[in-house]
C-alpha cells in the first residue's frame, strides 16, 4: 500500500495501483527515476477500498463495492 492509499501490483511489466475508486498504470520508461515516470489512468470508477487486488498469470481480480473486476491489462 502506498502513503495514499493505493494498492499496487504488477503485471505484464506494468506497475498498476488502485485507490478507493480509482485504478492508474505506469511503467519504466527506460530513462527516468521511478518517481518521473509518467501516471496514466485506467478508470475513475473501478477501484478497491481495501488490500484486495490479486493477481495471476495474465491477469488481476480487483474486489470493489460495486462488484469484481477482471483487469488483463488492456491487451489483446
Amino acid at each position: 500500500m502506498t502513503a495514499d492509499g493505493a494498492r499496487a501490483f504488477l503485471l505484464r511489466e506494468r506497475l498498476y495501483f488502485v485507490k478507493e475508486r480509482s485504478f492508474y498504470v505506469t511503467e519504466d520508461d527506460g530513462v527516468n527515476e521511478p518517481a518521473s515516470w509518467t501516471i496514466n489512468e485506467v478508470s475513475r470508477t473501478v477501484g478497491t477500498p481495501s488490500v484486495a487486488a490479486w493477481t495471476r498469470r495474465r491477469l488481476a481480480v480487483i474486489a470493489g463495492r460495486a462488484g469484481m473486476y477482471i483487469f488483463d491489462g488492456g491487451e489483446r
